[in-house]
């Protein structure tokens, strides 16, 4: 009896150290100190955010909350909804055409759509914003060309106000609209429409009860990221729409946060988080719901309809949008970046290299702002991937409530706008003992947060399509953590992660609202000296001049993500649905 007690008190004595080793396990640290980080780099900026907004000593704020929106305020969000609504609407016409001929259409140059769209894309959209102005305005390229012939001629289009904020911003997310409906398009197949062809139903009602209910759910979804983005968007509208007394919720938020009314600006920031959560959550239901497009007849080889007489116009037709919105654009910026003053005749005596030469020499600070750039987007990048790596892992291959919550958390932030990021940022890290405010760390700890979740949905599809069976088996045979996620794991996505980075870094490069908000003399990146550069008593040549380098730099680093991203699809066989 002693034998048999001392026997048992043994066994739970070992099953007590065993369950204290399972709680100290790798995974179970690591997956505390990823909570920990979440916790405070993602929900606690917000949570803050939050407080400020709604109490003010330990009470209710709705006073101030209803007082804020007076007259100024709901004009600038009427705007917003206006100016949202418009790109929407633009992008769905033009994305939805070009998607339409490329795919359904015996249309001879697709290939050249593709590369035109992905360089509009690529092209940051406050540079095109920059290209409109020098081609619109009084003394502008278009008005100069057109008085040669006509030098009467006065320019009836508007430089500066909402309508052209539209127009940049239309121009500049069309290309989401048309990669979405396009790839939509080519999964939908011919099956249904040739069975309601045969079955004698008219091609109005072919659209309307066949073709729209099955691309629905993809309109919906690119259009309300197009609505976000369009409502988020800070450069273009305070370059454009400003100027012409027009604000915007992100020109009212920046106002206020520089005439200090920090009540204001907790109060929009609020309302434009939950617009931009609430827009996120449909999208997600949307894309969650959609799969059903895909279930049928993906092999089948689409027909094609024959253009016939109408080859000719809808090629001259697509020359010149592409023409208009892409390579008159880049031409103007790039021979503006050439001359010694902006708006001089465009004669050999007024070009120069001095433009580039100033730049790199030092004269305007680039090579500071590009190394800050560098430095912090890499830092942030090499982060966002380590720790992304990590939550997909755990996501993958151990399924409780804890790693669920660090994937929502780790998404969170792709459904807020980068102002709001750098608005939570500016009240959660602004006070000792932890003051990050004022240094260069607020804006690398906010990229990161940027950063995290475009990687997780970048590389959450390839980690999905991975079998768990070596993973099982090497758990079974006893082997390490680190061994597993390192030699078993990292090898499946690394080309994922590398053109996650890659990704990261050229937002980097290009980003203007978090840099503009938390930067100092000393962290200046190369967004926010494109942003200021007019305002420093340079003009539209020196703008030009740190355009045309940023430009090299985004379409460079864009080709190695695609060409990456290529390679990831071509091994694992699969489709990057969220691309």
């Amino acid at each position: 009896m002693k034998a048999s007690l001392k026997k048992t008190t043994k066994t739970f004595s070992n099953n007590k150290v065993n369950n204290t080793r399972l709680r100290f396990s790798m995974k179970n640290v690591i997956l505390l100190f990823i909570l920990i980080l979440l916790i405070s780099l993602v929900l606690y900026p917000l949570l803050v955010l939050v407080i400020k907004t709604l109490l003010i000593n330990g009470k209710l704020n709705l006073k101030s909350i209803l007082q804020a929106f007076d007259a100024g305020a709901l004009r600038s969000i009427t705007n917003t909804i206006v100016l949202a609504g418009s790109v929407l609407i633009t992008t769905w016409v033009i994305g939805g055409s070009l998607a339409f001929i490329v795919v359904k259409t015996d249309y001879k140059y697709k290939k050249l759509v593709d590369f035109f769209a992905f360089l509009t894309f690529t092209i940051p959209s406050y540079i095109l914003g920059v290209s409109w102005i020098q081609l619109t305005s009084k003394n502008g390229y278009l008005v100069r060309l057109v008085k040669l012939f006509n030098p009467n001629f006065s320019m009836s289009i508007k430089t500066y106000s909402l309508t052209a904020s539209v127009i940049v911003l239309a121009v500049h997310l069309a290309p989401l609209v048309y990669f979405g409906i396009k790839n939509a398009l080519i999964r939908m197949g011919d099956t249904f429409i040739n069975s309601a062809k045969v079955s004698g139903i008219s091609k109005v009602k072919i659209i309307f009860t066949i073709v729209l209910p099955l691309m629905l759910p993809t309109l919906i979804s690119t259009g309300l990221l197009v609505f976000s983005r369009s409502m988020a968007n800070f450069g273009v509208v305070a370059q454009l729409a400003l100027p012409a007394g027009k604000e915007v919720m992100t020109i009212s938020i920046f106002s206020a946060l520089h005439n200090q009314n920090l009540q204001l600006v907790c109060i929009l920031s609020l309302l434009l988080m939950f617009i931009s959560l609430t827009i996120y959550h449909i999208m997600e239901h949307i894309a969650n719901n959609k799969k059903y497009i895909y279930d049928y007849a993906e092999n089948v080889k689409p027909t094609t309809i024959s253009l016939g007489k109408r080859k000719i116009p809808i090629h001259l037709l697509i020359t010149s949008y592409f023409s208009l919105t892409i390579v008159i654009p880049l031409v103007t910026i790039l021979v503006s970046s050439f001359t010694k003053r902006w708006g001089v005749d465009l004669v050999l005596k007024n070009f120069t290299f001095n433009n580039y030469l100033k730049v790199f020499s030092g004269e305007v600070a680039l090579g500071k702002a590009l190394l800050n750039s560098l430095s912090y987007g890499m830092i942030a990048s090499l982060l966002a991937v380590i720790l992304t790596s990590f939550i997909l892992y755990m996501y993958k291959n151990y399924q409780n409530k804890a790693i669920k919550l660090s994937l929502t958390l780790a998404q969170l932030p792709i459904a807020i706008p980068n102002m709001i990021l750098a608005i939570a940022a500016i009240f959660a890290w602004n006070k000792y003992p932890i003051k990050f405010y004022g240094t260069k760390w607020i804006i690398i700890i906010t990229y990161t947060v940027l950063f995290i979740p475009i990687i997780l949905k970048q590389t959450q599809g390839i980690v999905n399509n991975m079998d768990n069976n070596c993973e099982n088996s090497a758990r079974t045979l006893g082997i390490t953590f680190w061994k597993r996620y390192w030699y078993l794991y990292m090898p499946q996505v690394k080309n994922t992660l590398i053109a996650g980075f890659l990704a990261c870094l050229l937002i980097s490069f290009r980003e203007i609202p978090i840099s503009l908000l938390l930067h100092t003399k000393t962290s200046k990146t190369l967004g926010v000296m494109l942003f200021n550069i007019q305002s420093n008593s340079y003009g539209l040549e020196m703008t030009s001049t740190v355009a045309v380098i940023t430009i090299l730099l985004s379409i460079i680093t864009s080709f190695i993500v695609q060409k990456l991203n290529a390679k990831v699809s071509e091994r694992h066989g699969v489709i990057n649905k969220e691309s």
